[in-house]
Formats: C-alpha cells, sequence, structure tokens
C-alpha cells in the first residue's frame, strides 16, 4: 500500500458500507453518518470500492466523531477540525475538490478557533 496524493478529497466507500475521507494521499474513516453529515454536501459520489488494497492507498487515523468545519464570524478562513487540531482549507477551490458543504461550516469566535492547534493545510 502507498500514499496516494492524487486520491485527495476522494469519498470512498468499502463494501457498501464503511466511509472514508483521502486526506494527505490516505484513506481516513469517516466514524458515523453523523460526522459525514456534518462536512458534505451529501451522499452523492462516493467511490465505490471492495477494499482499501483495490486503491493500493494507506490507511491513515480515523476522523473524530466530533470533526466539523469552523469559521470566525468575520468571514475569516475556514478550518476542518478533527482529532483535535484544525486544518485550514486553503481556498474555495479545495472546498469543492473535497465537496465540504458551506452550509455546514459553523461560525464561531476567535477564541475557540485559536484554542485549537494547527495542523497541516489543506490544498
Amino acid at each position: 500500500m502507498a500514499l496516494q496524493p492524487g486520491l485527495n478529497g476522494r469519498r470512498i466507500r468499502v463494501g457498501g458500507v464503511t466511509v472514508y475521507l483521502v486526506l494527505e494521499g490516505q484513506a481516513c474513516h469517516v466514524p458515523n453518518p453523523d460526522t459525514y453529515d456534518n462536512l458534505f454536501e451529501n451522499w452523492e459520489g462516493l467511490k465505490e470500492v471492495g477494499s482499501l488494497s483495490d486503491l493500493d492507498i494507506d490507511e491513515g487515523p480515523a476522523l473524530s466523531a466530533s470533526a466539523g468545519l469552523l469559521q470566525q464570524v468575520d468571514d475569516a478562513p475556514v478550518y476542518f477540525v478533527s482529532n483535535q487540531e484544525k486544518r485550514w482549507v486553503t481556498s474555495p477551490e479545495v472546498m469543492d475538490v473535497y465537496d465540504f458543504a458551506w452550509e455546514k461550516v459553523q461560525k464561531v469566535s476567535a477564541t475557540p478557533i485559536d484554542a485549537i492547534p494547527n495542523g497541516p493545510n489543506i490544498i
């Protein structure tokens, strides 16, 4: 198995059941439907495979059940938050590549966002 950065942003369903998001070239398990719904537009466009080995992709860390999208109330950058770190989603185009849902971005004050450690940017 290997890193597959060319698949970044892809949503994969394995065996018709288990869903992954490709992030940094790794398949990261989406732990439940609520987490999925916190992030994405809809359930369309998932790539169906029998197993991750069909894509020759490494499995990465699972998303936290509280994963979501945050933004300060003054339209500052959007952050993908999972596993106690925030990752800046660097452009509207990247939001689209990942199929992150603009309407699911939670507006919060700067204090909660500032308290979350930075992770790598999503580019």
